[in-house]
């Protein structure tokens, strides 16, 4: 019994869950929860007066395409909400999400005229959430689980959408409601269904917490990763510029090092070290440190 009070109280939903809504609304979006805010020519104006809260929450948002043409005015939109640091993004493309209103043609031409002009900007393409698609096939992940008044969510459900392999924990879902209160009561019935299912499956809950552990540590490292390439290619292009702009200087410091210092004997190098340990510069553990490399045997 004290297993699965354990398992419920630390259960956390690990199906990250999108809410469709209007600009205005955004904030009433609980924290978790990420808005998929409802942009055409009806909602702009709202739309850049709520910009500010929008893209200063701490979790993502993204932009349902509510029109079936993006004009330029529209179009300054969706690419202010791209070069937001806080916008959701698959695979290396922003992502937007068309509901069942625009139909394939319509998207497929909009979507073209949008690449066209976002990749002047940087971007790779643009990458699409179909509300009413129903495909799952082998890269299901690539689209979310869609839910809306008329879904049932039991646990047949569950199984069949989201608990039939650890790949789908980490899933989206869409939730497609007219008002966001009705929308927040099935979020609440979804994770009242997940917890009984978990709290009679302990074996399945530990693997599951375990697995969403190990994927938020994944999401760290390779934002890290991110972080890291970005800081060594602005270190590149500054060598680049140095190179190009101050080449004499460049080259005759690499001469002297080359043929002065690095031909000095050991006993100078280590000597040099001990002066800048007395001076201050260097500290006395520094002495004995491996990681001083260039004055070991």
């Amino acid at each position: 019994m004290d297993v699965k009070h354990d398992i419920i109280t630390t259960y956390k939903t690990p199906f990250k869950t999108v809410m469709i809504v209007l600009p205005a609304d955004v904030n009433d979006v609980p924290g978790n929860v990420i808005p998929c805010i409802r942009l055409s020519v009806a909602t702009s104006e709202c739309f850049r007066r709520a910009f500010p809260a929008i893209r200063s929450r701490s979790g993502s948002f993204l932009i349902y395409l509510d029109e079936h043409f993006y004009d330029d005015a529209l179009t300054d939109l969706l690419l202010h909400s791209f070069f937001s640091t806080n916008y959701l993004f698959f695979n290396g493309s922003p992502v937007v999400v068309s509901g069942p209103g625009i139909t394939n043609d319509d998207v497929e031409l909009m979507l073209n005229s949008l690449s066209v002009k976002i990749r002047l900007h940087g971007f790779a393409g643009i990458f699409l959430w179909r509300t009413d698609s129903v495909e799952q096939g082998p890269d299901h992940l690539s689209q979310p689980v869609y839910v809306d008044k008329n879904t049932l969510i039991n646990k047949e459900w569950l199984q069949t959408n989201l608990l039939r392999d650890l790949d789908s924990l980490t899933n989206h879902i869409i939730l497609d409601f007219d008002g966001k209160t009705d929308a927040i009561e099935k979020l609440k019935t979804l994770d009242n269904e997940c917890k009984m299912f978990l709290s009679k499956q302990p074996v399945i809950a530990a693997s599951m917490n375990e697995y969403i552990s190990l994927k938020e540590t994944v999401s760290h490292l390779r934002l890290n990763q991110k972080q890291t390439e970005e800081k060594l290619a602005g270190a590149d292009k500054t060598i680049g510029v140095i190179r190009t702009k101050y080449k004499d200087d460049y080259e005759n410091l690499f001469k002297w090092y080359h043929n002065e210092y690095e031909i000095l004997p050991l006993w100078y190098k280590r000597f040099g070290h001990i002066l800048k340990v007395i001076m201050g510069r260097r500290s006395f553990r520094s002495l004995f440190s491996d990681d001083v490399k260039k004055y070991k045997n």
